[in-house]
């Protein structure tokens, strides 16, 4: 029974040491690491909250609510490289998309618009011209070196269009 007991324990206290959060973290729960996003769009885009659809991009997959668009205490929009680039400080992916709501609005929101109301806020269906996936977030994310990643022509970096 005591055996029983500390494997318990044990277990209790390794979840719980687990779910600490660092924004360089995209869950609490799988600590998986982030992904550093650069992206280049057809529009400024910079101000406005994105979405992520299905492949087919008829059916919503993701979307914050409104107290999840921050970042570091600030709302998490992108940071501006060189050349029309800009740094991901949200979570999208190639699959996402740019809504009518700004990072603001949608913040002082009680709670997630239904996601047809989502749906029809979209303003671009394709809105990336470039998509490159950079490593882990926290293995670069200095403006400085980022914009020399640019420099070097995404070096290392995938191209995911």
């Amino acid at each position: 029974m005591l055996r029983t007991m500390k494997q318990a324990l044990f277990a209790v206290t390794a979840v719980l040491s687990c779910s600490c959060f660092s924004g360089k973290h995209i869950t609490h729960d799988t600590m998986v690491p982030a992904a550093l996003i650069i992206y280049k769009t057809k529009n400024d885009y910079t101000k406005y909250l994105p979405i992520t659809l299905n492949n087919a991009k008829d059916r919503i997959i993701s979307f914050p609510s409104p107290g999840d668009i921050f970042y570091n205490g600030k709302l998490a929009l992108p940071d501006k490289l060189k050349k029309g680039y800009y740094l991901d400080n949200r979570g999208i992916s190639p699959n996402s998309v740019f809504t009518s709501f700004t990072y603001e609005e949608y913040s002082k929101l009680e709670k997630a618009p239904e996601l047809e109301d989502l749906m029809k806020s979209i303003i671009d269906l394709d809105p990336f011209l470039e998509f490159y996936e950079c490593g882990n977030r926290g293995d670069l994310d200095r403006i400085t070196k980022l914009n020399e990643l640019i420099e070097n022509n995404f070096k290392n970096c995938k191209r995911i269009k």
